[in-house]
């Protein structure tokens, strides 16, 4: 598929699946990995197109030691956009202890907290998250 089939599928999807309309606002999860970038860049070049609002967060896990240069590299694509961003972060090692859960789930149960927070602070109708083949 070519970057232009991607682009006319991915508004195809928000019009007709999701019912994305004209003036809605959507958050973008950035994870600042390849897929979260890429959904980035399609959602802003669609967004003229669609009447879009976009506005980008990140949630830092506090997983590794970079982590913190992640949150800036996505801040970062977000301003490159002109986009609002919002950061925020959470000890999901802590969190997972406390609940008896594993990092994945620990860490998913902390960003979407996050990014609903974020979206309803934003009065965002709609929260997208990219996911490639791989995810499970």
């Amino acid at each position: 598929m070519t970057p232009l089939e991607l682009r006319a599928r991915v508004g195809i999807f928000l019009r007709t699946v999701a019912g994305v309309r004209a003036g809605d606002r959507l958050l973008v999860a950035l994870s600042g990995g390849l897929d979260s970038a890429v959904l980035l860049d399609l959602l802003a070049g669609l967004r003229r197109e669609l009447g879009l609002d976009l506005r980008a967060a990140h949630f830092d896990h506090q997983l590794r030691a970079g982590s913190a240069a992640d949150s800036r590299f996505a801040a970062e694509l977000a301003a490159a956009r002109s986009l609002p961003f919002s950061a925020g972060s959470g000890d999901v090692a802590g969190h997972a202890r406390l609940h008896h859960l594993s990092l994945e789930a620990a860490a998913r149960q902390l960003r979407y907290a996050f990014l609903d927070e974020a979206a309803q602070a934003a009065g965002c109708q709609y929260i997208a998250l990219a996911h490639h083949a791989d995810d499970q």
